[in-house]
């Protein structure tokens, strides 16, 4: 473990050579993983949760304490933002279609830049599909703000990027007012032609599930029936199955959803995916004191002090155009080792950006001196030789603005090791060890 980490700072050097911007270029892959000059330690804790990781790119965005990791699995498109404890700060996926990274054209991000205020904010692109899962649309939400009120509203460009007007689902037009919803127990229950579709586009190879309990998990397909004064309609869900990420402590995944309707009789009306982005408009940069929000700095001060604290490190994340979540790790200064984490939400259409956030107190477990005995004791008759990944023990909440924190009733902690070439993850809930191959 003290290799890896010293191995993280002595390639620091090398890797602010390597990057000469905050985000990832458009197709911008290295299609030698063992590249020298790329950090080693990075790429060799990339391939201990993804053994198949391909065309890896490794950037610095904190100097010595964070790096960011961008890689395929087979068609998934997968980045990483890691610090120097190899704790996973954040974990997104994408996928890409024919070996070509699903992207929309540059020339929609152009229009939108053009025409929309700089603040304009929007998280993801869907596809209009025709009958046939043909593309015919790109469409997304943008929510601008005009320094009065926040408009927000739903665009249509077509598939060279063109703007082709604002969309709005058609599918309850003309059928008044909504009464109920109800869940398809039965697909003999269901026209024909909804049948036949579901057959045709291989959408019954998925599981079919028969109330909302199920309908968000992976690899799952539902039937509700939308009813109205007038009429309704049916809505086929599905949830298709992607690629399993290694979720950090605080991971992030997408889930690939799509919404098909149809009309009472089984006509097919319109086909909404919202597929998963390519990772680009992700970009992820680092925070120095005097760039945290005004109004978190205050709320800091006020909870802890002026001058009574530092910036361990702290990182922005951008969606696109807009700043959506800030993460800051402080420490006190008369409580070295002691943190307190703080997740903000963020809306660029706001005059600081803070929306909410909260405060964790924890302390970081960085090897096996780090870990409450009675877990040390239990791994070491289990395993005869393993090491420490990342990990935390959370002892208390930080109560915004207030500054009061309130103990955990016990210490609760969550960490990861390796063993045996194997990834396992360790937790104390429901005050008992629990431990679970990843």
């Amino acid at each position: 473990m003290k290799k890896l980490l010293l191995f993280f700072a002595s390639l620091a050097t090398l890797l602010w050579l390597l990057t000469s911007c905050d985000s990832f270029k458009k197709n911008d892959v290295n299609p030698a993983p063992t590249t020298e000059g790329v950090s080693k330690a990075v790429v060799d804790l990339v391939k201990l949760y993804y053994p198949n990781a391909t065309d890896i790119v490794i950037k610095e965005i904190v100097k010595d304490r964070v790096w960011s990791a961008r890689f395929f699995v087979g068609d998934q498109e997968i980045t990483l933002s890691v610090d120097n404890n190899n704790e996973i700060i954040k974990s997104t996926n994408a996928s890409r279609v024919s070996g070509e990274v699903l992207d929309i054209p540059d020339k929609i991000l152009a229009y939108i830049k053009a025409n929309y205020n700089p603040k304009t904010n929007f998280h993801r692109f869907s596809v209009l599909l025709d009958e046939n899962s043909n593309r015919q649309f790109y469409t997304t939400n943008l929510n601008a703000y005009n320094g009065l009120t926040n408009n927000s509203k739903s665009v249509k460009f077509d598939l060279q990027g063109n703007f082709v007007g604002d969309w709005v689902s058609n599918w309850n037009r003309g059928l008044g007012s909504f009464i109920s919803q109800s869940y398809v127990s039965n697909l003999n229950g269901i026209p024909q032609k909804i049948q036949k579709f579901i057959e045709r586009n291989n959408i019954s190879q998925y599981q079919f599930t028969i109330d909302r309990l199920y309908e968000n998990s992976e690899g799952t397909y539902s039937i509700r029936r939308n009813n109205f004064t007038n009429g309704s309609v049916f809505e086929l869900v599905v949830l298709k199955p992607s690629e399993k990420i290694y979720p950090s402590l605080f991971g992030v995944g997408n889930r690939a959803y799509d919404w098909i309707r149809f009309s009472n009789d089984g006509s097919f009306i319109e086909w909404e995916s919202a597929l998963l982005n390519s990772t680009r408009g992700d970009k992820t940069v680092e925070i120095a004191e005097g760039q945290i929000t005004s109004r978190m700095t205050q709320i800091i001060n006020q909870m802890f002090g002026i001058g009574k604290w530092r910036l361990d490190y702290g990182v922005e994340f951008y969606n696109w155009f807009t700043r959506n979540s800030q993460v800051l790790r402080i420490e006190l200064l008369a409580q070295p080792n002691i943190y307190y984490e703080i997740w903000t939400a963020c809306d660029g259409n706001l005059p600081d950006g803070f929306v909410s956030g909260s405060f964790s107190q924890l302390k970081l477990i960085k090897s096996k001196q780090d870990i409450p005995e009675a877990a040390l004791n239990e791994l070491n008759q289990r395993f005869s030789n393993w090491k420490v990944i990342f990990g935390r023990i959370s002892t208390g909440q930080a109560r915004i603005p207030t500054g009061e924190i309130t103990p955990t009733t016990f210490n609760f902690y969550l960490f990861r090791i390796e063993a045996n070439g194997k990834i396992y993850e360790i937790d104390n809930g429901n005050q008992k060890f629990n431990i679970a191959e990843r």
